[in-house]
């Protein structure tokens, strides 16, 4: 044994992320971590770019146009739904929509949890179980809905929606890929 290429103690030491192997000769650029691969392997985040082809994720091209990235929703309650436009944010501990959705569902806002948001109009809202659907990905969950008619924004939070889905989003193509968590 030459001991080239290895280390004395049997122990490997990774100095940059390692993961598949990639072809001999070839130099890869990783486009989601952007960094370029060591000289045995590509990074195994490279992989997230190859899971668009295996069926599961769904894909939604936003507009670039837009302040953020909005994405078609609908909601449900009984026999009742209402398609609308809502706002991802990642930031956003929950779901909050526009009072007038639930008074579509045929929901009474005042039934449900009063709880308060810090928002710039100091807004309240009451929780509520409902069916949301993105992108043809369906679940029943618990979001809010707005105390008055001022609040007239809609919000797609990390608990209520974030928490039942695999989010990936590629900005630079402005594109969105959801899949169920469960799937």
């Amino acid at each position: 044994m030459s001991g080239r290429g290895r280390r004395s103690s049997g122990r490997r030491k990774y100095g940059r992320s390692q993961g598949l192997p990639r072809r001999k000769g070839r130099v890869y650029r990783n486009p989601v971590c952007g960094t370029r691969s060591s000289r045995r392997f590509t990074p195994v985040c490279s992989g997230l770019v190859d899971a668009s082809l295996d069926g599961i994720l769904r894909l939604h091209q936003y507009n670039s146009s837009a302040e953020g990235i909005e994405v078609p929703v609908t909601l449900g309650n009984g026999g009742q739904s209402v398609d609308l436009i809502a706002k991802l944010d990642t930031g956003a501990a929950n779901c909050i929509f526009e009072r007038r959705y639930a008074e579509i569902l045929g929901i009474n806002p005042e039934s449900g949890r009063l709880q308060r948001f810090r928002t710039m109009t100091g807004s309240f809202a009451y929780e509520h179980e409902v069916t949301l659907q993105v992108l043809s990905i369906a679940f029943s969950t618990t979001v809010f809905f707005a105390q008055g008619p001022i609040f007239t924004r809609n919000f797609l939070g990390r608990a209520g929606w974030l928490d039942h889905l695999r989010l990936a989003i590629v900005d630079y193509d402005r594109n969105l890929y959801l899949s169920a968590y469960d799937s």
